[in-house]
């Protein structure tokens, strides 16, 4: 169903048995007329103000709509189910605010290194293993938050605690020594040796100075 359909202020029922609608989605459908109601008038809402809050609808993925709502500032997509970030999420290059807080989301696109209005993005309470080292190029990000990702192995815990900051610059130079084979690791108070530097085969140096290893 289209979202102008809620945009119809007295529609108070949908009959919508014995069809195969994608949207809205199933879960959604399942709850009745209201829920569908309530779905519809968020996405047009969103539709008309660039702010679309999809925060607890059970979603167990990014709806396809959302990905072609290319003029969005805002995105709320917590507390819901969804395990995977689709890599058109790029395409919402005039995003400034995503938050997917409380979901089960693994791993997130490179895609979103193209998001060059990005300010803030809420990734916590999730299940990372990493952060692509394309978000650095993400240079408008002033607030990262990526607590609560037990399974976070890179960046280092010790640099995802001392904030946004030092976290893009860790994935910025990952990307650089990507390039010129030469990485850089100097004063980010390291306690460890980082693992995917192992195994990065076209490393010709490596800086660790001025950090606090204790062994390699």
């Amino acid at each position: 169903l289209p979202a102008v359909v809620g945009s119809l202020p007295k529609l108070h029922q949908i009959f919508y048995e014995d069809n195969a609608l994608e949207s809205p989605p199933t879960r959604i459908q399942e709850k009745g007329s209201a829920s569908m109601l309530s779905f519809l008038r968020r996405m047009w809402d969103g539709f008309n103000t660039g702010h679309l809050d999809l925060s607890g609808q059970e979603l167990a993925k990014v709806p396809n709509e959302v990905l072609r709502m290319t003029t969005l500032t805002f995105l709320n997509l917590d507390h819901n189910e969804i395990d995977v970030l689709p890599e058109a999420i790029g395409n919402l290059c005039w995003l400034k605010s995503l938050s997917f807080s409380d979901n089960a989301v693994s791993s997130l696109p490179s895609q979103l290194g193209k998001m060059s209005s990005l300010e803030s993005l809420n990734a916590s309470d999730n299940s990372l293993h990493s952060l692509p080292v394309e978000l650095g190029n993400c240079v408008k990000i002033k607030d990262l938050n990526v607590e609560r990702n037990r399974d976070l192995a890179s960046p280092p815990p010790e640099v995802v605690a001392r904030g946004t900051e030092f976290i893009l610059n860790y994935l910025r130079r990952v990307a650089e020594s990507l390039k010129s084979g030469v990485m850089d690791l100097s004063y980010l108070a390291l306690e460890f040796f980082p693992l995917e530097v192992a195994r990065m085969g076209n490393l010709t140096k490596i800086n660790m100075t001025h950090n606090h290893l204790t062994s390699l």
